[in-house]
């Protein structure tokens, strides 16, 4: 039989490998990484030259105070309307979701 028997060898030999593979995909994601800031940054100073500036209108000097009404009770259809958009919001990962209002639109 060729080769080595010792197994502490082939351990060192094995974790050589995969550390070397390991810092050859960092490698690879620096790269793409580096080229993507590179085309983002063409990107956007192509969209610069060609953009205009537009200044907002100027707010009114004193803020004129609005009538809000008065919150209806939650029957049981709201509830669950509710209960449906915080289990949603919930499945896509946001686990500490705190829904402060929910307002249907006409």
């Amino acid at each position: 039989m060729h080769g080595t028997q010792d197994p502490l060898l082939i351990m060192i030999i094995n974790m050589a490998i995969v550390f070397a593979v390991l810092f050859g995909l960092s490698l690879v994601i620096r790269v793409i990484k580096y080229i993507n800031d590179i085309v983002y940054e063409s990107k956007k100073t192509a969209a610069e030259g060609t953009a205009t500036v537009v200044k907002p209108a100027q707010a009114p000097a004193s803020p004129v105070p609005v009538a809000v009404p008065a919150a209806a009770p939650l029957d049981m259809e709201n509830k669950t309307l509710v209960a449906v958009i915080t289990t949603a919001i919930m499945a896509y990962g946001y686990k500490d979701v705190k829904i402060r209002s929910i307002t249907k639109k006409a």
